[in-house]
């Protein structure tokens, strides 16, 4: 998947799905730095879910 399928991509996951691959991220990828915004530009506006 790349950049250009990003946002069909999060339509397709179910909201629990969303905040799983959300949290996922985060485990193993704390700072951001690994593929910045190629998956989570669309998740950050999920992050605040988990919170």
């Amino acid at each position: 998947m790349g950049r250009s399928r990003r946002a069909v991509y999060w339509e397709w996951l179910r909201p629990e799905e969303q905040k799983a691959v959300v949290a996922i991220k985060a485990a193993l990828d704390p700072l951001g730095i690994m593929n910045p915004g190629c998956l989570m530009h669309v998740a950050q506006k999920c992050a605040a879910v988990l919170r």
